[in-house]
């Protein structure tokens, strides 16, 4: 790895290394940094918000996500926990023109076993959010009706009297939701040995909490 600018992109002996695919672009920087942190504070915790999706490694992928399995596996021997955000889109993940893939997606390294991968709950205390529309009529309300507040107040409807609840945090008028799903680069680990085959079809299944 060469040294890094401001901006996090890697320059090498090429000099700036901004061509590279912008859904991995910076990665080498960030784990250069993860590297030097988890080689002098063992025992410690990493949490990594930063996130892409799968898809963006496009043929390298295995070549790619090798190399950064090295930071993971020095990770494990040095007893540092490693923390990965699933992401906030759902399954809804982006490609680097910013269209959407055709096919439900995850984010990596949330979705790298050696990595913990932590999705979003919803905790509703005394309360639980109760709508009496869909969210596709709520979306089609809010695109046809004179007063947006009859949309929200059906949607956002809730139940004072039920008990505390922690559901899984999907937001729709945001729009955002916790994401997670099935890797494309992974298979089942031995941990998730326990969950239905059926569901995870011989994939790592995200997010772990």
């Amino acid at each position: 790895m060469g040294a890094c600018d401001r901006s996090g992109r890697e320059l090498g002996p090429g000099g700036d290394q901004s061509g590279r695919d912008p859904g991995v672009q910076g990665l080498d920087c960030v784990f250069k940094g993860e590297n030097w942190a988890i080689q002098n504070f063992p025992g410690a915790v990493l949490s990594q918000s930063f996130a892409t999706t799968e898809q963006s490694f496009h043929s390298a992928a295995a070549t790619q996500v090798a190399g950064f399995e090295k930071v993971y596996q020095k990770a494990v021997a040095n007893r540092v926990t490693v923390l990965g955000a699933s992401g906030d889109s759902g399954t809804a993940n982006l490609d680097k023109q910013g269209r959407l893939f055709p096919e439900p997606t995850v984010n990596w390294p949330s979705s790298d076993p050696l990595v913990t991968s932590a999705g979003g709950t919803w905790l509703q205390y005394g309360w639980k959010w109760d709508p009496t529309i869909s969210a596709n009529d709520f979306y089609t309300c809010l695109n046809t009706a004179a007063d947006s507040t009859t949309c929200f107040g059906q949607y956002l409807n809730y139940d004072p009297s039920a008990t505390t609840t922690e559901a899984v945090w999907k937001e729709d008028w945001l729009p955002a939701a916790t994401g997670g799903g099935r890797s494309v680069l992974f298979p089942t680990p031995s941990f998730q040995s326990g969950i239905s085959s059926s569901l995870l079809q011989g994939s790592r299944g995200l997010p772990d909490l």
